[in-house]
């Protein structure tokens, strides 16, 4: 695969940018169903906070882990296709689920089809574009992300509205609204066979255990960067979890409307954060991370703070924990890219994404549920979710603490 000169985001590597994007737009989108449907699961399959939590968390990110490991082990193009079908498949058995047991199978699916997508993609895009322009390149990358929880919320919201107007007998608006969802992964299907070259990132992967090596190596700087990435992602996560079922509790809106509302909040203040994360990585160097982690921890400690007041203070807050947490998690993640040899950037991203899913993915919704009941049987989730994201942002600026301490250059 050829790699882009100085002017970014032309010709081939454009094209593999921007339907990795896409993917990773409908990977967040179909993982965050389940938080935009939470009001209505819980009250139509009866589920507490912490039942809702482990679907959130656990469920997903169980099988997600080996999952990543797993995922070098086949040519690129090949892997991002079955990723995508796979998790397709998930998608499709929770939105036809009718209890506890199969909803959860549902998230597992689910969790495995997307397990190697995120670090299979990075590999591409670090293939495509030089040191320098790597940072902006995975900003663009995690963008995808951030406007699929945006999307979620929205096109939930007005998929919920429209098949409640439909009124179909057989199926609850939630699933209709649900399986919705799964037609535009067809498209992306196509797109990535076509554009996706045959040998792309071929170059890359030296194997799980060169990845851990260097991983672990004082003198790279990526053993912080992926604890402090780790501890970001459960920011991120718990926030987008819980903010629907915070948002028709703090306030007088329903289900759907709470989803559009959160839609709005992320689609504004997602690609805020990641952008200017990626920037800010691209200019400062070295000096990037720190920084932007700290702003991050900052704007996401003040927006938890607001979301525990309820009312209406808790939009301005989800805008600023999204906004900063989201900073937080891509200056990690492209330091982590940038640094990574190109011989084991594929294991090493593979490494990484795993550390994020069991911190973050998995931890980060189910631990503010099970506060959540522990204070007060799920009215107390504002304070629940503070107390969560505070911790983990302490976290995080305390291993990039470490990470000043430490080496950590550009690789090639």
């Amino acid at each position: 695969m050829t790699r882009l000169g100085s002017s970014f985001g032309r010709g081939e590597g454009r094209r593999i940018l921007l339907v990795l994007a896409a993917a990773h737009f409908l990977a967040t989108a179909d993982r965050s169903m389940a938080a935009v449907f939470g009001p209505l699961l819980s009250r139509e399959v009866g589920l507490d906070d912490a039942a809702l939590g482990v679907l959130l968390g656990p469920a997903f990110a169980l099988i997600y882990a080996p999952g990543a490991l797993i995922g070098g082990r086949w040519p690129a193009r090949s892997m991002l296709i079955g990723c995508v079908a796979v998790w397709t498949l998930g998608h499709l058995i929770f939105a036809f689920g009718s209890d506890f047991g199969t909803l959860a199978a549902g998230r597992l699916v689910l969790g495995l089809g997307q397990a190697a997508f995120a670090p299979t993609a990075l590999a591409v895009i670090a293939a495509s574009f030089a040191s320098e322009q790597r940072g902006r390149a995975t900003s663009v990358f995690t963008s995808g992300s951030a406007m699929g929880r945006s999307g979620a919320l929205l096109l939930g919201g007005v998929l919920l509205a429209l098949a409640a107007a439909w009124g179909l007998a057989a199926l609850s608006p939630w699933r209709v609204a649900a399986l919705a969802f799964a037609i535009p992964n067809l498209v992306v299907l196509g797109l990535l066979a076509a554009w996706i070259p045959r040998g792309a990132a071929s170059v890359e992967d030296g194997g799980l255990r060169q990845g851990l090596r260097r991983l672990v190596d004082r003198s790279s700087g990526l053993a912080p960067l992926a604890l402090a990435g780790g501890f970001s992602v459960l920011m991120v996560q718990a926030g987008a979890a819980w903010a629907p079922s915070l948002l028709t509790r703090a306030t007088s809106l329903d289900a759907a409307s709470g989803a559009l509302t959160a839609g709005w909040i992320v689609l504004v203040a997602a690609p805020v954060g990641h952008l200017a994360a990626g920037w800010l990585t691209d200019r400062l160097g070295v000096r990037g991370p720190r920084l932007t982690v700290a702003i991050g921890v900052a704007l996401a400690l003040s927006g938890a703070a607001l979301m525990s007041l309820n009312g209406p203070s808790v939009l301005l807050g989800y805008g600023l924990l999204t906004a900063g947490a989201g900073a937080s998690a891509v200056a990690c993640l492209a330091a982590v890219i940038v640094r990574a040899p190109r011989e084991t950037r594929r294991s090493v991203t593979a490494l990484y994404m795993t550390l994020t899913a069991v911190v973050g993915s998995a931890l980060g919704p189910f631990l503010t549920g099970v506060i959540s009941e522990a204070l007060g049987s799920g009215e107390r989730l504002g304070d629940a979710l503070l107390l969560v994201v505070g911790a983990a942002g302490c976290a995080a600026v305390g291993a990039l603490l470490l990470f000043g301490r430490a080496g950590g250059r550009p690789a090639p």
